[in-house]
């Protein structure tokens, strides 16, 4: 008989107790810890809170007492009912009926089964909490007004608070823009939160309330409990079939991409997308290989292949055997065992040997200093240890004017929080308290320095460069072929200029040049640099690696790169060129936005690039009636920007600040000029009237900034429909961008478009040199970029020495039975 109640909201995978002796151990636990339970009666929406007061088994039926107020004219004989409550993590409930009603009082009938679940993914802390949480929020009902409430349970996904009898519920749905908790009166931390549901109850009194569940919107935890940001053991073992077949289900339904790689050779990692299970044989598990150079690649049967993909922030690790290969797909059979590796959101590492990091603050309750040894530290936050004796600090409390020692010289930590606290007991050493600090504000010179320490930890051959490095730099392109003969042609040229111009980029530590290399013994291996080229944007350019058998010099690259993208939050946009027959950027930059990115979120141009003498273009005819050529105007701005929004090239055009305050590029031309270098730019247009027909971008910036001079050039934009008068007012348009780069002694000048303009520019004088492609992304696909680099190159934080040991553990131990 199944009974139509509401029951608990709690994940699947559940399991029923049926053993009498094992659900009466647990009801008495409930009775003797007068642990709360909560009911919920067929017909009536509203949750009651309860107690068990007793159980009788001597005398049959066995049964149970209940105690709660409020239900007397709805509770009747035989009524069913749903009691759950929470016991050692673990959720559980049951379904029975009403034997006997009474005042206040219940007799229920004893439960055949109880039904059990894992504990909840999240931890939360449930009422009555052991410390004071209260929240404030604005009142949804009132303007300007706000709400202060205790809470119900919170945990690191969401919160749930009691209304007053005096509140007006909020509606489901409902998003609270700004919810701050406070810890002993004292705020911990703000979020916003969307309401999830909201119940009517009765607490163990007969009071009516609402109770109002919300889910946070941000990703970020809020600082509750010990033991979550900070744990010792991270890997988990399934071995479980059921569970096994669980993960990759969930891995072929999202298209998740996977990583493989032969376990027992040193072979490439292949790129694959995994292939929906068959349903008529789930022992074997297939994969399509995306990579074009590894498309051919055959593995024998039998061969045991490591994969590796990342699903909600957690790495899944397993080996398995080859069962059939065929071109661009390999079936594998479903592992025995997975490995599961949660992810954390900031990289961290241990203090090197030999570093000396320690920490000194004053403890606010003792009113004594404190000096420890760091045990791990990140962009975010560190850890320390204390004995467990003198340990008087809780999660939430802040702490202000501490100081990290950094060999021996101190920086500022002006705020930072107890984020965690977790006891532990050391390798052979006794207990010990593990405390989790976050910083909540950061001074530019304490923030450079740990990142400096970070950066040679994760990426020990990887350097800034300086102005030493400059003659290993050029013998690094002219050796991994980035200059080419015809731009060898054209540096020649300059290469004075060119040298005085990478002295300043290099010595200067400028606030809009960033540069990488890979140096080891003394040679530099690869090279990369971002450079701020509009007012939101930098240029990813100069990218170029050698092979080297103790390391794979572009992954180290990129991922530096990877990095200092997302960690520079002046970054809005990040641009890069490259050449359609260039290999490399097309599989790293190319595939990855259009296989990950929405179209909203880059922008893919391919230009046409011409080379011409600086002299102006002969017109035979002056320009036509009611037609002027001249600097663009403020006022038509709008065209400009809807142009470039009815071509589909919205975010190109905010990328290179093509309208509002950044047309002069004014704040980016100073910081070149502070070091001694040029950035400007003009815009031209031809208008008739108030109609702008065409324009055109002219750029100009010190030589050598760009090897491929993709800097010093100007592009052309054709707004009229009406071709006609467009190709008579043409040449005056790309004189005056002559004109211009004549003003700076310019002898060849370069034009970039899309446009459909080849045979009026070889009547110009204009040869076709190139086709280059323009990829720009937004701050969101940085974000995303990072991610996917950390995936690609494998470099998944510190977890990847774990992933080396279970290999070759793991290799040995299934190869026999695989």
């Amino acid at each position: 008989m199944v009974i139509a109640l509401q029951r608990p909201l709690f994940q699947d995978g559940n399991s029923g107790i049926v053993d009498s002796l094992q659900i009466q151990s647990i009801l008495q636990e409930l009775i003797h810890q007068m642990i709360r339970v909560r009911v919920s009666i067929s017909k009536d929406p509203v949750l009651y809170e309860a107690y068990i007061i007793g159980i009788e088994t001597k005398h049959p039926p066995p049964r149970l007492f209940l105690k709660w107020r409020g239900t007397e004219t709805s509770l009747k004989s035989c009524s069913p009912v749903v009691v759950s409550f929470v016991f050692n993590s673990h959720a559980y409930f049951f379904e029975i009926r009403v034997i006997e009603p009474a005042a206040g009082c219940f007799s229920l009938s004893f439960p055949e089964v109880l039904e059990s679940y894992p504990p909840r993914a999240l931890p939360r802390l449930q009422y009555p909490l052991a410390v004071p949480i209260s929240i404030e929020f604005p009142d949804p009902w009132a303007y300007r007004g706000k709400l202060v409430r205790e809470l119900d349970d919170i945990g690191y996904d969401g919160l749930s608070y009691r209304t007053s009898p005096e509140d007006r519920p909020p509606a489901s749905g409902l998003l609270i823009s700004r919810i701050d908790l406070f810890l002993f009166d004292q705020p911990c931390y703000s979020t916003s939160a969307k309401v999830l549901y909201v119940r009517p109850c009765s607490d163990f009194q007969g009071k009516r309330f609402h109770r109002v569940g919300a889910v946070f919107q941000e990703r970020e935890r809020p600082p509750l409990q010990g033991g979550v940001f900070f744990k010792e053991n991270e890997c988990e073992e399934i071995i479980i079939p059921s569970k096994i077949k669980i993960c990759l289900r969930k891995l072929t339904a999202y298209k998740a991409p996977a990583y493989l790689q032969d376990a027992a050779q040193k072979r490439p990692v292949l790129y694959a997308v995994p292939e929906e299970m068959e349903r008529q044989d789930l022992s074997l598990l297939s994969f399509r290989i995306e990579e074009s150079r590894s498309s051919r690649a055959r593995f024998a049967v039998g061969r045991l292949i490591r994969v590796h993909y990342i699903m909600d922030e957690t790495l899944y690790l397993f080996l398995s055997s080859v069962c059939r290969s065929e071109t661009r797909r390999i079936i594998l059979k479903i592992p025995e065992r997975m490995i599961q590796i949660r992810r954390r959101k900031t990289l961290r590492c241990i203090p090197p040997q030999g570093e000396e990091i320690r920490i000194h603050f004053k403890n606010p309750l003792l009113d004594q200093d404190m000096v420890r040894p760091v045990l791990d530290l990140s962009e975010t936050g560190l850890s320390i240890s204390l004995d467990l004796n003198r340990n008087f600090l809780f999660a939430g409390m802040r702490i202000h004017d501490a100081l990290l020692n950094l060999n021996g010289r101190p920086y500022p930590l002006p705020r930072i929080l107890i984020q965690s606290v977790k006891t532990i007991r050391p390798h052979r050493g006794r207990l010990c308290c593990r405390i989790g600090i976050s910083f909540e504000y950061l001074p530019d010179e304490t923030r450079q320095a740990v990142l400096d320490i970070l950066r040679h930890e994760r990426h020990p051959f990887q350097v800034e460069s300086g102005e030493h490095l400059i003659p290993g730099l050029w013998s690094l392109h002219y050796q991994s072929g980035f200059i080419y003969p015809e731009k060898h042609d054209s540096i020649m040229e300059m290469k004075k200029e060119i040298d005085r111009t990478w002295k300043r980029l290099y010595s200067e530590g400028s606030q809009f040049f960033i540069n990488f290399a890979l140096v080891h013994d003394e040679k530099v291996l690869g090279s990369g640099s971002i450079l701020q080229v509009y007012e939101e944007t930098w240029l990813l350019q100069h990218l170029s690696a050698l092979k080297h058998p103790l390391m794979n010099t572009g992954k180290e690259i990129n991922l530096g790169l990877a990095e200092e993208l997302f960690r520079n939050h002046e970054i809005h946009y990040i641009k890069t060129y490259f050449r359609p027959d260039n290999p490399w950027p097309n599989k790293n930059f190319r595939a990855f936005a259009e296989e990950h990115l929405k179209p909203q979120e880059y922008d893919l141009t391919r230009y046409r690039l011409y080379h011409r003498h600086a002299g102006p273009i002969p017109t035979a005819w002056g320009l036509p009636a009611g037609v002027e050529v001249g600097l663009l105007r403020n006022p038509e701005q709008e065209m400009i920007r809807n142009y470039f929004a009815m071509t589909g090239k919205a975010l190109y055009a905010r990328s290179e600040s093509l309208f509002g305050h950044g047309l002069d590029l004014m704040e980016t031309s100073r910081l070149y000029r502070m070091s001694g270098l040029r950035r400007n730019r003009r815009i031209f247009a031809v208008r008739r009237g108030q109609e702008v027909l065409c324009f055109s971008v002219a750029e100009d910036t010190s030589v050598g900034v760009n090897l491929s001079g993709l800097l010093n050039h100007f592009r052309i934009y054709i707004v009229s429909r009406d071709r006609e008068i467009v190709d008579q007012v043409l040449p005056f348009l790309v004189n005056e961008a002559l004109s211009f780069y004549r003003s700076f002694g310019y002898s060849k000048v370069t034009l970039m478009t899309f446009e459909p303009l080849d045979a009026i520019l070889n009547e110009w004088g204009f040869s076709y040199i190139r086709d280059y492609y323009c990829l720009t992304y937004c701050r969101q696909s940085i974000f995303q970029y990072q991610h996917y680099v950390r995936e690609k190159y494998g470099k998944l934080e510190c977890r990847m020495l774990r992933m080396v040991k279970y290999s070759h553990e793991g290799a040995a131990h299934q190869a026999p039975n695989q």
